[in-house]
């Protein structure tokens, strides 16, 4: 077994040790989608929907998640590249994500005299404060360590197989979670997903302690000053991240409005709760499966520029249709389309990032990236769910899908700007 998949990895790269590190990571990814999966996602939503909370409640609970993560990355910003024990610090943020799961579960076991739309909405806004700094500095880090364990020409293939493993395992999980939820209902059936999850955060949190930097990318972090503002203008000064300035806001904004479609699905169109299931197996097709191998077969060939740009062109097609139309089914294919079109693009920036961004710096180019997409996504969240209460959701849906196609641009001609360095 071992030898048949050093084999399959050995037609990915020759190098050993990268073989060895892909390996890990797409065991890593495994254990990680199926914790997604019952945790994340339409289920999630499904579950919020099911306890009462409004669609400005769940606005204002994304919004907080997002401004909390934003001062998570500022506050770790200036340290993240200085870290020595990069692999160690990965595998301790990542068993703290653990609580998410856990939290969930004990909430939804609680009686449903205790467990209203308030108690509810103050217990997930709670969680987000606690979580999203830690889930903020763990993907500083990862990024820092991803530079230092694989090279970039290896990146987009090494994608499309974990997505098509992994979206293999995340169709049948999406089928038991759908089951799940017929048998269980609210919140019984939630409360089993939310528990199952929790063996495999902790898995996953493991696999990734088994990465190794290689010899030939080890690189020293960044030196100076530890403060976050130094880090910041650190980054500030580097052409490659003034370029894709203006793209990362657009797309936190327009993000805002995609991370409404179920939300809006499940209240305009009363989706029963199986629903979730349904919508987490499209989720494995569309996003996990097909969008990651458009990730293995166009990203190395067209750099991620081209392909940013035409994820983003599919999702605002499928953002205007899905709130247009009014029959369930399609509407859960438009939001498959929207899922993968999502997939597509927030795998390829991070690639494109990685292949631009400098080594030594990487950790808090992502934070400060990420900072702008969640200053864009903070605002936008409150201020979709507010409208969606009010008005009709075919114009915030097109708004939404303006900002995604204008994003999209902005991205590719960012790309096209930025230098393609052959030796990372």
């Amino acid at each position: 077994m071992k030898q048949t998949v050093d084999g399959l990895l050995s037609r990915l790269t020759d190098n050993p040790l990268q073989r060895y590190n892909a390996l890990w990571i797409i065991v890593a990814g495994l254990f990680s989608t199926v914790g997604t999966v019952l945790v994340v996602g339409p289920v999630f939503e499904t579950y919020l929907v099911k306890a009462g909370l409004s669609a400005a409640q769940i606005g204002i609970y994304g919004s907080v998640g997002q401004v909390t993560s934003a001062a998570g990355m500022f506050a770790f910003v200036g340290i993240v590249d200085r870290l020595t024990w990069r692999v160690r610090a990965a595998v301790i943020l990542s068993l703290a994500g653990t609580l998410t799961p856990l939290a969930l579960a004990g909430l939804s076991m609680l009686s449903l005299d205790v467990q209203t739309a308030e108690a509810v909405f103050a217990a997930v806004v709670a969680l987000a404060i606690i979580q999203q700094p830690v889930a903020s500095f763990f993907s500083m880090v990862y990024s820092s360590l991803s530079v230092r364990a694989l090279h970039f020409n290896i990146r987009g293939r090494l994608t499309g197989i974990q997505g098509f493993t992994g979206g293999l395992l995340a169709l049948a999980v999406g089928f038991a979670a759908k089951n799940i939820l017929e048998a269980g209902g609210f919140p019984r059936g939630f409360t089993v997903c939310f528990a199952v999850a929790v063996p495999f955060y902790v898995a996953c949190a493991l696999s990734r302690g088994k990465m190794v930097e290689l010899p030939e990318l080890v690189r020293p972090g960044r030196s100076g000053s530890a403060l976050p503002w130094a880090a910041i203008w650190d980054v500030l000064k580097v052409k490659e991240f003034r370029v894709l300035f203006g793209p990362n806001v657009l797309r936190g904004l327009s993000d805002g409005v995609v991370a409404f479609a179920w939300v809006m699905g499940l209240k305009r169109l009363s989706l029963p709760d199986a629903y979730a299931g349904w919508a987490t197996m499209a989720n494995a097709i569309a996003g996990t499966l097909l969008g990651t191998l458009a990730i293995a077969l166009f990203v190395d060939r067209f750099g991620p520029g081209l392909v940013v740009f035409a994820a983003n062109a599919l999702t605002a097609v499928a953002m205007v249709c899905l709130a247009a139309t009014n029959s369930p089914l399609v509407f859960l294919g438009f939001y498959a389309l929207s899922v993968f079109g999502s997939t597509v693009m927030g795998s390829a920036v991070p690639l494109g990032t990685y292949e631009i961004g400098p080594p030594e710096l990487m950790g808090a180019f992502s934070g400060a990236r990420l900072m702008l997409l969640s200053a864009g996504t903070a605002i936008s969240l409150p201020l979709v769910g507010g409208l969606l209460g009010s008005v009709d959701a075919l114009p915030v849906f097109a708004g939404g899908a303006i900002l995604k196609v204008a994003g999209g641009i902005w991205y590719w001609y960012g790309f096209r700007r930025t230098r393609r360095d052959p030796l990372r």
